[in-house]
């Protein structure tokens, strides 16, 4: 087994952490047991730089995601300096690859709302585009960039993650609210993944060959209205 370091916030709450383990893991406790944690920041370069001592792979998991305005400014700095933080510690200690996880979020949107979003899509400036999408954007520019200075690195950009961390994060509460009896739904589409498809594809394109390329991670496109009658069917809904 790989020996793993993990990197916490000196705030973090471990319980939590706990808790995602004996969700997703068979063996949480050992498992659990096998991470050594440091305690650092994204946006504190030294701390990145002792975090990759003796590191040979990189996963770029973390990012702040918000819609409210109050949380504009530490967002951009969140996901846009830390990810620069990241791939400059990375250079700096000759770790081997970088995986990132980006966001759909980051591809921008298709002139026409007909067309089919991939990969080679470029990004546009729009008014359209949200905070949240600028700032994976931008994070993404960094790790091309610390591509073009010799660092081997695949980009994900998954679709809406369906995982499970606490009740008010991520995706959670789309659980949390089909599990009060809703009345009522969005309209619309989206995408949707399972966090352990995300982790194992993360982990498969680490160990390819392949480099310097990203990929959609998405397991289907449902309406919302059926997204909501599965999930308050596996709570005993209607």
């Amino acid at each position: 087994k790989v020996a793993v370091r993990a990197l916490c916030r000196e705030n973090s709450s471990m319980e939590q952490v706990r808790t995602v383990f004996r969700l997703y893991s068979d063996e949480p406790e050992e498992d659990y047991s096998r991470i050594e944690w440091v305690i650092g920041d994204m946006t504190d370069i030294y701390s990145m730089e002792e975090a990759m001592d003796g590191v040979q792979q990189v996963y770029h998991c973390a990012a702040l995601m918000s819609f409210e305005s109050k949380h504009h400014s530490q967002m951009l700095k969140v996901n846009s300096l830390g990810a620069a933080n990241i791939v400059n510690a990375a250079l700096q200690k000759g770790v081997a690859r970088l995986c990132h996880v980006s966001s759909i979020a980051a591809l921008g949107r298709p002139e026409n709302n007909s067309d089919t979003i991939d990969e080679k899509l470029l990004w546009k400036s729009s008014r359209n585009n949200s905070i949240y999408s600028i700032s994976k954007y931008e994070a993404e520019r960094e790790v091309w960039r610390g591509k073009a200075e010799g660092l081997e690195a695949v980009i994900d950009n998954p679709s809406i993650n369906l995982r499970y961390a606490r009740a008010d994060s991520g995706s959670a509460p789309l659980f949390t609210t089909a599990a009060r009896n809703l009345r009522f739904y969005p309209v619309g589409v989206n995408g949707f993944v399972d966090v352990r498809d995300v982790a194992s594809a993360m982990v498969m394109l680490m160990e390819s060959g392949i480099s310097n390329e990203r990929f959609i991670l998405n397991a289907e496109n449902i309406p919302y209205k059926r997204l909501f009658e599965l999930m308050a069917g596996a709570f005993g809904m209607p």
